[in-house]
Order: C-alpha cells, then structure tokens, then sequence
C-alpha cells in the first residue's frame, strides 16, 4: 500500500509511461502498477478503420499554424496487430524497442469510467500545445503524435483491462501505434509553412496533406512489415506531470 505522495513517485517512476489519461487521480495511477489479468484486444471493423483515419485526417488537415510537411495517413493491419498484442497484455509500461516496435510511436488514452469509441479519436485537440514554443500546459503527447507529420501509417486496439487485485474495477484502453515515428517529442511535429510546400516529389496535395496515391472516399489499408531500428524509450514525462496536477 502506498503511503506517502513521495513513495507514489519513486514506484510511478520505476513504472513511468507516457499516456493520456481522463480522470486523473492517485488510485488510478495505483491500479495501472497491479498485475492485470490479460484479455485479448479488439480490433477496429473496417467501417472503424475509416472513422480512425477521418479522426486524424481531420485534425491533420486543420493544425494551426498550417503544416508545410503533413502527410496522409493510411490505416495499417500490421500495425494493428501490433497494437492488439501490447493492449493485451495490460502493461502498463512500453516495449522495448526490438525489431517490431522499432520506429513505432504510440498513443494511449486510458479511462475508468467508460468504454472507449474509435471517434474519441476525434476530440483530441491542440487545446494545451503551444506550436511557437513547442509546449503543453499539461500532456499532450497524444496529440503531437497523432500529427507528427511524417507518421504515414496508423494501427488501432481497444481494450479493457482488470487487476488481480480488483477484477471488478476495469480500466479501458484505447491504443494507437504509428510508424515511422518517435517515443520522445524533442521537436515541433511538423515544419509551418505554405501547405503542401514540403510534399516530397511526386506526391499530390489531399486535404491539406501530402499524399502519394490520391483517392476519393477509400480508405487505403496497408500490411507494411515492422523496420528494424535503435529507438530510445523516455521513462519520466507523464506520471511528472500528473504529479504536479495532484499536488
């Protein structure tokens, strides 16, 4: 049992991870360092696979200031995949970066209170990030991710995770994995500019987004294999932060 504020976070610490959490508190934080019983994922249907991809086209296509390097995203099977195997496993702490999840940024909203929909998606916002000084007033990792500008490839799992410990009290995940990308945000996510003045040669301009193969109303699905690549994995940024919230 923890008793102190500082006892919180030398264990949070040893545990740390970077999420999006609704619901901040200390016994949610507690309840993600129990063992948890594993569940396998959901995966998206594919009428779920174009509500993803419309949730970050559409906040891809409105950043403000305007991106001169945004690509289209396509929606990945792989990475889905991949999301389902981590979700599943209701660890509350990255992979390391081996041949799978090398090059391969994440995205994770995690509730108590409710069942995530794949068009939550849709309410992440560049409400507390500052593009001039490339900073949030509170976590925003979420959605510097989901606009990082050259992530093409996007893979999407929900679950819903219980403790050994409290099987009656389920924490939700909602998880996104997107490649290539980063596990830390050192930079802004995208180069402002004129629209499309960066696509690289031969990519058309699509809802204010750079894309290879234009199309209509299809959403291209991709079975992209995982790269291999040294990747480094940041331990402290999120549970720092929802200490300074709780304090």
């Amino acid at each position: 049992m923890l008793s102190s504020l500082s006892e919180l976070r030398q264990v949070a610490c040893s545990h740390c991870l970077m999420l999006w959490v609704s619901g901040i508190m200390r016994k949610f934080i507690f309840l993600l360092l129990l063992p948890a019983l594993h569940v396998l994922a959901k995966v998206p249907s594919d009428e779920e696979h174009t509500t993803i991809i419309e949730c970050h086209t559409k906040l891809r296509e409105h950043v403000k200031p305007t991106a001169s390097n945004m690509q289209l995203m396509n929606y990945s099977i792989e990475l889905e995949k991949l999301a389902q195997e981590y979700a599943s496993a209701c660890e509350p702490t990255y992979p390391e970066s081996n041949g799978r999840y090398a090059d391969v940024g994440f995205s994770v909203m995690l509730s108590q209170e409710r069942r995530f929909k794949y068009d939550d998606l849709c309410y992440i916002n560049n409400s507390y990030y500052d593009f001039d000084k490339d900073a949030c007033d509170h976590y925003c990792d979420n959605y510097k991710q989901m606009v990082w500008a050259t992530s093409t490839q996007v893979g999407c799992t929900v679950n819903e995770c219980r403790t050994k410990f409290r099987p009656s009290t389920p924490i939700h995940w909602l998880v996104c994995l997107y490649k290539p990308s980063v596990r830390r945000f050192n930079k802004r996510p995208y180069e402002n500019g004129p629209i499309c003045s960066k696509c690289p040669e031969g990519y058309g301009c699509h809802r204010n987004q750079c894309a290879k193969h234009l199309f209509s109303d299809r959403v291209a699905v991709t079975t992209t294999s995982i790269a291999t690549m040294p990747l480094a994995l940041p331990i402290l940024t999120l549970i720092l932060s929802l200490l300074r919230v709780l304090q």
